[in-house]
């Protein structure tokens, strides 16, 4: 099994929220904190779904039930920072591993895992998505239904 956790996620950056403000038309400042909070709803959202970092943070990945695979790679998600992941066993021992892209192959066997890393945004990944992340968080300022939401989740 595994179960993936973000931590320490950054917040929109303040060009991310006056760009998302000229795409709904809004001005002043009175509503920026709730902008602010539609514009990450909106960026989670998207990162999760095409897997690519759009707001910095802390992942931890905690693989269990690997008995009968115990040196079975371990798919990282979202965009890692390479030098910045570390492995360990269920015991908390630091566990030595090889990364091929974003994939963590353990060097011993461990039947439970624990792989904490940081992710950051790409400057492409932020440029090609930036625009659906608008449209969904309009989606969400105008109170659209999930079916609309998910439309647009599956927009390229």
């Amino acid at each position: 099994m595994i179960d993936y956790r973000l931590t320490n996620v950054a917040d929109p950056t303040a060009a991310q929220l006056a760009e998302f403000k000229a795409f709904i038309a809004a001005n002043g400042a009175e509503t920026d904190a709730f902008l602010s909070s539609l514009l990450k709803r909106a960026m989670m959202a998207v990162q999760d779904w095409d897997d690519r970092t759009l707001l910095a943070a802390t992942a931890t990945i905690v693989a269990t039930g690997r008995e009968d695979n115990p040196g079975e790679p371990v798919l990282l998600y979202g965009t890692p920072v390479a030098d910045t992941i570390a492995a360990q066993d269920a015991a908390g021992n630091a566990l030595g591993f090889s990364l091929v892209g974003r994939i963590v192959i353990p060097s011993f066997w461990a039947a439970a895992l624990t792989i904490t890393y940081t992710t950051a945004p790409d400057d492409a990944d932020l440029a090609d998505l930036m625009p659906k992340v608008y449209r969904y968080a309009a989606a969400l300022y105008d109170g659209d239904d999930s079916s609309t939401l998910a439309r647009i989740l599956q927009e390229r």
